[in-house]
Order: structure tokens, then C-alpha cells, then sequence
């Protein structure tokens, strides 16, 4: 959600009449991160290289990169646009998402950081449903010209 604050994002999505683009926003938003959580965190568990592997580490790259781009977007916008600083708070946030399966003492970071994802993620998507929708209505109140026939 590019050029749209972040409480302003919150705002929208808390009315009472986007309640279902909020809902349909939480379940897409979610989704990604579960996803990548529950993808990294049974890594370890394989054998390297083996078919299964490739397939979690797969859709956890895939993951990674859609959840990563809210996370960018958002930052941005609360840094005034410093997009260094943006890049590097999304690898840490996403980082720590899948490498706290890795480090045993460090297994809480991995459910703070999926709380946060999911929140971002959510109230992104819910959001830019809600943007889809107004433009949607735009365009179907907006008689078209007709086109004169030669």
C-alpha cells in the first residue's frame, strides 16, 4: 500500500463498514507468514537436499518475498521514506521469522516477529482490498462515452 499511512491503514480498516475486507485482509495477510513460519521451522527436521527440503525452503523464499514487500512498504512510511533503513528492519523482521526455529535460545523471536508480520500483513491486504473495492465502484458509477459509429 504504497503513499497511504500507516494509521490511516489502521483507521480504514477498523470501520465498522469494511469489516469484511478486514476479515477477508486478516485471512490472505495471515496466511503468508503461518506459512513461512511452519516451512522453516520443519527445515531442520529434513534431511538437506532431499526432495521435501527444496520444497519448504521453496515456498519459504516465496513466502518471504510477498510478506517482505508489506513490511518494505510500510516502513517507509514510517521512516519518512528512508528506504535503506526500510530494507534493512524488513530482512531483519522476515530474518528473524525464519531463523528462530534454527536457534533454540531464541524461539520466542520467531512468534513475535510471525504476531507482527501477521498484523502488517493483514491490515495491508485488508486495505488494499478495500482500495480495490472503491476503485471497482469508480469506475461502475462512472458512465463511459460513447464511442460514435462512422
Amino acid at each position: 500500500m504504497k503513499n497511504v499511512p500507516i494509521t490511516v491503514q489502521i483507521r480504514t480498516a477498523m470501520l465498522p463498514q469494511n469489516r469484511l475486507a478486514s476479515v477477508l485482509g486478516l485471512i490472505l495477510g495471515a496466511i503468508t507468514p503461518i506459512l513461512v513460519y511452519v516451512s522453516t521451522h520443519s527445515m531442520p527436521e529434513l534431511k538437506l537436499w532431499s526432495a521435501e527440503f527444496l520444497v519448504f525452503g521453496i515456498m519459504g523464499a516465496c513466502g518471504v518475498y510477498c510478506s517482505m514487500k508489506s513490511v518494505y512498504q510500510w516502513m517507509v512510511s514510517l521512516t519518512g521514506g528512508d528506504k535503506i533503513q526500510s530494507i534493512g528492519y524488513a530482512i531483519s523482521l522476515e530474518g528473524m521469522l525464519v531463523m528462530s526455529g534454527m536457534v533454540p535460545k531464541v524461539w520466542w523471536v520467531g512468534y513475535l516477529a510471525l504476531a507482527y508480520l501477521v498484523l502488517i500483513n493483514a491490515i495491508s491486504k485488508g486495505c488494499g482490498i478495500l482500495l480495490s473495492q472503491k476503485e471497482h465502484n469508480k469506475e461502475v458509477r462512472t458512465p463511459k462515452k460513447a464511442v460514435k459509429k462512422k
